[in-house]
């Protein structure tokens, strides 16, 4: 009866540790990727990254933390920056697995704002040519903030 508490509570030990927003590698990717100051984002309970002193901005997350949506060759990490209300108010992709041309394709501004122009839970129109790729940014940032919403 022990070894099946003890081997229960390994399974939750790791299964936490996989899950376990990694809070430095994000510093990285807000500095490298983003270009803004780490010192400016608290990061809540929720694993919101809260804008401290950002008058556009109120939260930024990233989608790797909150979903699991894989596209052509694997994940794409979109940081996506959003008001209270769950608007998005800008994104860039920052990490990918998938290949450079179809990511490449993906990051246009016209694919991205359309998230900005019509809300995460629109219609938005796929990239032709990166079908994949296109799809699995859109989900990943829909069940992201799907689960962001589930928590506050």
């Amino acid at each position: 009866m022990k070894s099946k508490v003890y081997i229960t509570l390994f399974l939750c030990l790791i299964f936490t540790l996989l899950t376990t927003i990694d809070v430095e590698h994000n510093r990285v990717l807000i500095k490298k990727k983003l270009k803004l100051e780490p010192e400016n984002f608290t990061l809540a309970e929720t694993g919101l990254y809260e804008a401290n002193e950002l008058e556009d901005y109120q939260y930024l997350f990233f989608t790797n933390d909150f979903s699991e949506v894989k596209g052509y060759n694997g994940k794409t990490n979109v940081a996506v920056f959003i008001d209270s209300t769950f608007a998005i108010k800008e994104l860039k992709i920052v990490e990918t697995e998938d290949t450079r041309n179809y990511v490449r394709r993906v990051k246009s501004k016209r694919f991205l704002n359309q998230f900005k122009q019509f809300g995460y839970n629109q219609k938005v129109k796929i990239v032709t040519g990166a079908t994949i790729t296109s799809d699995a940014v859109v989900a990943s940032i829909r069940k992201s903030i799907e689960k962001i919403k589930t928590m506050n």
